[in-house]
C-alpha cells in the first residue's frame, strides 16, 4: 500500500495529444501568416532584356517574328576559339572588309519568352534564304517552327494551327535599341580602330 500510495504522488509525464498540435483555427491562423502579401510580385518587378542573341530560332521551339521590327545590317562573321562571332558593319567600313554580307535581321520570340535576333540574306538566292525568308514573314501571323529539309537544301514551316497565344513584345524598343543589345558590346565596327580591323589588316 506504501509504494502504491507513493506512485500516486509522482507527477505525470503524460501530456495529452490534443496538446501536442495548434486548433484548427490556430493552424489556419499560422498557414496564413506564411502567404507574402507585400506585394513583390509582378506588379512590381519585371523582366528585361539585357543581350539578345543573333541566331536562327531554336530547332525544337515554336516563334513569331515581329511585323515591324526588321531592317537590313552588314553583317561580318568571324571564327574563333568560343564559335562564330557576328559583327555589325556601318556601311562606311564594308569596303575596308572581306566577306561582309547584307542580312535582314527580323526580330523574334519563342514561346518560351526568349528574344533573338534572326539573320536572313538579304542578297543569297540559295533554298535556305529564300524559305527562311518566306517563313520569317509567316511568322508574323502564326506560330512556326523552323526545320531543315537536307535533301533539299530548304527550310520547312511547321506550323501550330490550335496556338492562339499571343507574342509578348518589350515595351517601347525601336531596332537601334534592339541593335544595342545585340551588339553593343563591341561588336559594331564603325572605324579602321577597331580590333578586327587591324586584326585583318595587321595594323
Amino acid at each position: 500500500m506504501e509504494s502504491q500510495k507513493s506512485e500516486g504522488n509522482l507527477p505525470s509525464l503524460v501530456v495529452p495529444a490534443q496538446s501536442l498540435a495548434p486548433s484548427s483555427s490556430k493552424a489556419l491562423e499560422l498557414a496564413s501568416s506564411l502567404i507574402d502579401t507585400t506585394g513583390t510580385g509582378g506588379d512590381v518587378t519585371r523582366d528585361e532584356i539585357v543581350s539578345l542573341p543573333v541566331d536562327r530560332p531554336g530547332k525544337t521551339q515554336f516563334f513569331r517574328i515581329h511585323p515591324e521590327l526588321h531592317a537590313d545590317v552588314n553583317i561580318l562573321k568571324v571564327d574563333g576559339i568560343n564559335g562564330t562571332e557576328k559583327y555589325a558593319v556601318v556601311p562606311a567600313m564594308v569596303k575596308s572588309l572581306d566577306n561582309v554580307g547584307l542580312y535582314t535581321l527580323f526580330f523574334g520570340v519563342h514561346r518560351d519568352g526568349s528574344y533573338f535576333l534572326w539573320p536572313v540574306s538579304a542578297t543569297s538566292s540559295d533554298g535556305y534564304s529564300r524559305s527562311a525568308r518566306q517563313i520569317a514573314v509567316a511568322a508574323m501571323k502564326q506560330w512556326c517552327r523552323l526545320v531543315s529539309n537536307r535533301a533539299t537544301s530548304v527550310y520547312i514551316k511547321r506550323v501550330a494551327p490550335h496556338c492562339e497565344d499571343i507574342p509578348v513584345w518589350p515595351d517601347e524598343k525601336t531596332f537601334a535599341d534592339l541593335l544595342v543589345l545585340a551588339f553593343g558590346d563591341g561588336h559594331i565596327i564603325d572605324s579602321p580602330e577597331h580590333p578586327i580591323v587591324k586584326e585583318m589588316w595587321l595594323q
